[in-house]
């Protein structure tokens, strides 16, 4: 038996930590109530929530009509160039249509109330799904179906005007530029003329024929290289300063919210754009119908159908840069590049020149100069075609050029809500109440710092359950063993047997024969569990003496009906001997020393060396002595007479807290006393604990019931 027994010392096998199962199943009447509150909020709410309706309108984005120009026109990079080049991008399309200025338009013509951003948040702009074309989609919520209506039709109306301005307005741009230059290198042209009539003239009139010899020819190729050089950097600084306006007029960035592309996206458009700029390669070196040309076209129209049917979007953003503005920027630094390498070429012809006009010095002043003339003339001839070449194809664009976007349905008035979501509404309410459940029955379960059973006691003093004592109805206090009156069979007088075996063969084991019972409060039952614990003992056969050493609120003698005097008092002062305060009971083999007088300082006797004398002299006088103290929670008495006894049994009442049960169980071990473990009192019946069978086996009056269980 004693090895099968585990040592009171070791811990329990479970954690301090309450279990949040027997939290919730405790404090179900706390859950129920706050999370069918929190479902009727929710339900409130939902019904509050204002209907939402969606208008939806379509717009077509019309592809780039037009590559760059081919041949030498398409050296002179232009506003309309970028702007067409950006055409058919859906992407910057959708950010454009997200502005606030749009936003405040419509807010100033419809006469709303509602701030531009509100607008813009409660516009959708996506690609149509599955559709072939470059359609896109203007989607508005609001809560009247007629103001989402006139709200999504004025905004495709508004930005299909505003893109067909900036078109508009990029290649009038474009046209003027070009004709500037144009004119510029007309009045050029006809200086160089003058001079070089003027310069044949004059040596006609010496009887020189300037221009008919060839000497010279390698300083005037050099002439003419350094002058097409010049008209580059011409040009070059031309299209910059053009670019530097452009750059100022636009802004860095737009207000508008976009949908940016996935990585595999950018992937492939990456891949198509330097597909399209082969394509213009090969398109001035073949003919559009040749092989190589259809070739890329194919891989082109793969590339554009991939994007089109795969979803290829990711998160969306509240700012983005303005793509105007970032191709000029790009355009820029290209420019910059090409004035820096066409001058570095210029310096180098200007050097092979000095070089080569030193071996020249045989050559006729007039021819060379003649001959300089005449290269100025042929490269002015050739910017003066490739301007008219590039204003012929600004004016096609103009007059053959189709609107950027175009709104191809409008929207109807929405007959179906779309809002709110009660779905959502519902799973999000069923979460929070299961939430704010547990939540509330942990905030009480704090509050309420009580046992929730004796699971709970064991694990949370990290000792030893010795017994299980069910609450007894009525609350009578009073003997269960030993006497007739019929309660010697209730389930509280057979609790206080098995109570009573369990500490005999701990207590046998540690040879120990003082036994201290304490609790940490009051009104926790343990002064009758004490003195059932004794009559069970005594019914054993063993010699038992029970000793009231509560001398602050003493019950031991209410128990057995007798005086409190003479009692342990007049032994701790020196007054009486042990004979002449250790009183029979009625039940066999149980002797008992009531309190005696309260003494003004009752933990000075127990502490004295007198008092020491006692608590050893009274353990030859029984085979158990059993001490009923005070509460160890606010009193030191318990601790004293622990520390000379030889055990302690430590009872938890139904109504004690764990804080203070914890803190002072801790203080009696570290005291130095003996802990044999620790017997639960006033324990309601659970389904599933093993005392639960046994504690309906027998009733309260002691008759036995029919059992279920074996």
């Amino acid at each position: 038996m004693e090895d099968r027994i585990r040592p009171i010392d070791e811990a329990a096998p479970e954690g301090a930590r309450r279990n949040l199962l027997t939290i919730f199943r405790r404090r179900i009447w706390v859950m129920v109530p706050v999370a069918l509150l929190v479902l009727v909020l929710i339900g409130a709410y939902a019904a509050i929530q204002p209907r939402m309706y969606q208008s939806e309108a379509w717009m077509l984005i019309s592809m780039a009509q037009r590559g760059a120009p081919r041949g030498p026109a398409g050296n002179i990079l232009t506003e309309a160039d970028v702007y067409q080049s950006l055409q058919s991008d859906i992407a910057m399309h959708v950010r454009l249509i997200r502005r606030t200025d749009i936003a405040q338009r419509i807010q100033r013509d419809l006469d709303l109330e509602t701030p531009p951003q509100i607008l813009v948040d409660n516009l959708t702009v996506e690609k149509v799904p599955g559709a072939s074309a470059n359609l896109i989609s203007l989607m508005y919520r609001s809560e009247s179906p007629e103001l989402s209506q006139s709200i999504v039709n004025r905004w495709a109306e508004l930005y299909e005007e505003d893109s067909q301005q900036r078109s508009t307005l990029s290649i009038a741009n474009a046209i003027g530029y070009v004709e500037e230059q144009l004119t510029g290198v007309e009045g050029d042209l006809r200086s160089v003329e003058e001079q070089m009539g003027m310069l044949e003239q004059e040596y006609l009139d010496e009887g020189v024929a300037v221009g008919s010899t060839d000497g010279g020819s390698r300083v005037t190729g050099l002439i003419d290289q350094l002058n097409q050089n010049e008209t580059e950097i011409q040009s070059v600084r031309a299209q910059i300063d053009r670019t530097l306006e452009r750059i100022e007029s636009e802004p860095k960035e737009l207000e508008e919210v976009t949908t940016e592309p996935s990585a595999r996206a950018r992937a492939l458009e990456q891949q198509l754009s330097e597909l399209h700029v082969e394509l213009q390669d090969k398109l001035q070196d073949y003919y559009p119908d040749s092989p190589e040309v259809r070739a890329l076209q194919e891989q082109i129209a793969g590339l554009e159908r991939t994007l089109e049917v795969e979803d290829m979007t990711r998160s969306e953003v509240t700012t983005a840069a303005n793509p105007v503005y970032q191709k000029a920027q790009d355009a820029l630094v290209q420019l910059y590049g090409n004035l820096d390498a066409a001058r570095a070429r210029g310096e180098a012809l200007q050097s092979q020149l000095a070089e080569q006009r030193s071996l020249q010095r045989m050559v006729p002043e007039g021819n060379v100069q003649y001959h300089e003339l005449s290269r100025q003339a042929a490269g002015l001839q050739a910017v003066h075609a490739t301007l008219l070449g590039r204003l012929y194809d600004l004016r096609l664009d103009k007059a053959t050029a189709v609107p950027p976007v175009q709104t191809v349905r409008q929207a109807d008035t929405p007959g179906s809500v779309i809002g709110p979501g009660y779905q959502s509404i519902a799973g999000v309410g069923i979460l929070a109440a299961l939430l704010l459940a547990a939540l509330a029955a942990v905030l009480v379960d704090q509050l309420d710092d009580t046992f929730a059973n004796p699971e709970e006691i064991r694990s949370v003093l990290q000792a030893r359950l010795v017994g299980v004592l069910p609450e007894i109805k009525g609350g009578v206090q009073q003997l269960h063993i030993g006497i007739e009156n019929g309660n010697s069979q209730s389930a509280f007088a057979n609790a206080a047997r098995m109570l009573a075996s369990t500490v005999r063969i701990e207590m046998e084991r540690r040879e120990a024969k003082s036994l201290t019972v304490t609790s940490s409060g009051r009104a926790e039952g343990k002064t009758l569990i004490t003195a059932n614990l004794a009559a069970a003992l005594a019914g054993t056969g063993e010699k038992v003496l029970l000793v009231d050493c509560d001398l602050h609120r003493p019950r031991v003698h209410t128990v057995f009906d007798l005086d409190r005097e003479p009692g342990l008092t007049h032994l701790l002062v020196g007054e009486a001997k042990p004979g002449d305060v250790i009183r029979p009971t009625p039940i066999n083999n149980l002797s008992i020393i009531t309190a005696g007088p309260l003494p003004p300082s009752p933990v000075d006797l127990l502490a004295s060396a007198q008092g020491n004398k006692v608590i050893a002299e009274l353990t030859e006088y029984a085979d158990y002595v059993l001490w009923d103290t005070p509460p160890a929670g606010f009193l030191p008495d318990a601790t004293v007479v622990a520390h000379e006894t030889d055990a302690l049994l430590y009872v938890v009442g139904a109504q004690a807290r764990r804080s203070a049960s914890r803190e002072a169980l801790s203080n009696l071990r570290e005291s130095g006393a003996k802990v044999i473990g620790v017997a639960a009192n006033r324990v309601a019946p659970m389904g599933g604990s093993y005392y639960y069978y046994y504690y309906y086996y027998y009733d309260d009056y002691g008759h036995g019931k029919e059992a279920t269980q074996a």
